[in-house]
């Protein structure tokens, strides 16, 4: 795969998973002792391997793989220390401590546990709280199925950042 994409001009995605999809939720997949240290260092042999493979880190953004051999708790954990991530992937690299981060929560397992939601389709409200939670943390990219209700999140989480780094610019008197 990195061959490929080293030979296109394409950006690439890489996410973080234990095991594979038939394996990803078995016990020894899901232990971590803190999940946002384990997450990074293992994201970050998958983006030197691609580096190595000729794709520029210009190129790369990662995704920390919520619902990929994650629990609710770790689930949860990725979403509001997005910057832990970050840190940890800048502590490895200082371009990957600017990467863009992915985040895809849309409709996912732990959205329907939390929420009592067992139906995909009914966990849209909980996504769009998610994506928001997720993009006030540092998300730069969300992967969704309801594009418009998570557009109106988005915009609204630009707003709220804008009006946070104007009030940071204003000098009182």
């Amino acid at each position: 795969m990195n061959k490929v994409v080293a030979d296109s001009d394409v950006p690439y995605m890489i996410k973080h998973m234990r095991g594979d999809p038939c394996t990803m939720q078995n016990k020894e997949n899901l232990e971590y002792n803190d999940i946002c240290k384990e997450v990074a260092p293992e994201l970050y042999e998958r983006v030197k391997e691609a580096e190595l493979s000729g794709i520029p880190a210009w190129r790369i953004m990662i995704d920390p793989g919520i619902g990929f051999s994650k629990g609710i708790d770790h689930n949860l954990d990725i979403i509001m220390e997005l910057p832990k991530i970050r840190e940890e992937m800048g502590k490895k690299s200082i371009g990957l401590s600017h990467a863009p981060i992915l985040i895809g929560p849309s409709r996912k397992r732990f959205l329907g546990d939390i929420c009592g939601r067992p139906e995909a389709s009914e966990r849209d409200p909980a996504t769009v709280a998610c994506v928001t939670a997720g993009i006030l943390k540092g998300a730069n990219i969300i992967r969704v199925h309801n594009v418009r209700d998570n557009v109106d999140a988005a915009r609204l989480c630009d707003a709220i950042m804008m009006k946070k780094k104007r009030s940071k610019r204003t000098i009182s008197i």
